[in-house]
């Protein structure tokens, strides 16, 4: 477990979309789904596409996390073992400190968004695995809430994917 919760944090720090869009694949399930605080996710292709924002919106992305502890069955009451035994999903659930430093390139939304400076933040991180543990079914990070950084992001994170989103599309016709 520790080794998968490992990679994962590794396509937050990635600076690669290459070696995010490897990991993704690897450790997600194609029908995986993600959420945050202000995003819901349905699909492999639409997780890797938000992490690909992380290179072109941050100077860099590091995140500190604790040992994973294994919650067991994603159900509760007498049915546990039954769902383990027919199901076998399993919850892995990390807490995390992760930080976002942002260059001048991006200072624009740096301003916008935390005119303090970068962000650092506590996350809570639930990872749900299929019956051998080999793929991620849901992933969902719970951002414990700051006000000094809350209300910014939570009213520019729209505009911000969206540029960061369309800056990845130039980039990518570029390249082709």
């Amino acid at each position: 477990m520790k080794a998968l919760v490992h990679k994962v944090f590794q396509i937050y720090e990635a600076r690669s979309m290459e070696q995010q869009r490897q990991l993704v694949r690897e450790l997600y399930d194609e029908g995986a789904t993600y959420e945050n605080n202000v995003a819901l996710l349905p699909t492999r292709d639409a997780i890797q596409q938000r992490f690909a924002l992380l290179p072109l919106s941050t100077k860099s992305v590091s995140v500190e996390y604790e040992n994973p502890v294994v919650l067991g069955a994603t159900t509760s009451g007498p049915e546990v073992l039954d769902n383990l035994a027919t199901k076998g999903e399993l919850q892995i659930e990390v807490k995390s400190k992760q930080r976002y430093v942002f260059d001048r390139a991006h200072s624009i939304w740096r301003m916008i968004l935390l005119p303090q400076g970068d962000l650092e933040m506590p996350v809570l991180t639930r990872l749900t695995l299929n019956r051998d543990g080999s793929k991620i079914l849901y992933h969902r990070d719970i951002w414990v809430h700051n006000s000094t950084w809350w209300g910014p992001l939570q009213r520019c994170w729209g505009v911000v994917e969206k540029a960061a989103a369309s800056q990845a599309v130039k980039s990518e016709a570029a390249k082709h």
